[in-house]
């Protein structure tokens, strides 16, 4: 908007004064938004969160009137497993008598996809004599339910179902880290 404002001449050899017209630009001010969360999560193979909280408006001048409105929408930045990851929360917008001074800043929470269970069936283990070790042969051809769509499951190692396998109650993290299982013995 303009402002009409004196004006001295920076010329030392030229006395005198003189007004002059200054256009100086406002910009809207950014709002942030607090009080959201997103509720950790078991992988499903989206990239939808589930936010909750009540979403607040930071930063509003003193008397302004200015709300949020809208149904907000939560999306990870990506669908796979991980701790800390990037919500970006879309559908709001501001309404008020002064909304128009302001604008929406990107509004990002942090939120947990953690790695789906899946089951393997189909084999058993051979039958031998106690000999004091954990080592076990397994025969049949090992099946894995439970995975999502185009995912795959793969066993790290490679280790061949039919062969000797050195079995032991732990966890086995799978090809691409958005499903376990877990393969127990009695000791």
């Amino acid at each position: 908007f303009p402002v009409t404002i004196p004006l001295l001449r920076a010329n030392s050899h030229a006395a005198g004064r003189g007004e002059g017209v200054v256009t100086i630009g406002v910009r809207a001010k950014e709002l942030s938004v607090s009080g959201l969360s997103v509720a950790s999560r078991v992988y499903d193979g989206t990239d939808v969160a589930t936010l909750s909280g009540t979403a607040t408006l930071q930063g509003i001048v003193s008397g302004d009137e200015v709300q949020l409105e809208g149904v907000a929408r939560g999306g990870f930045l990506d669908r796979h497993v991980g701790v800390d990851k990037v919500v970006t929360v879309t559908g709001y917008s501001l309404a008020g008598a002064q909304a128009a001074n302001y604008t929406l800043g990107s509004v990002r929470v942090l939120g947990t996809i953690t790695a789906k269970s899946v089951s393997v069936s189909g084999f058993g283990l051979v039958s031998k004599a106690y000999d004091g070790t954990r080592e076990a042969t397994l025969n049949g051809t090992a099946v894995v339910s439970g995975v999502l769509g185009e995912d795959e499951v793969v066993e790290e190692g490679g280790d061949d179902v039919k062969s000797s396998w050195p079995l032991w109650a732990g966890l086995h993290t799978c090809y691409n880290n958005n499903h376990r299982h877990r393969i127990v013995t009695g000791k």
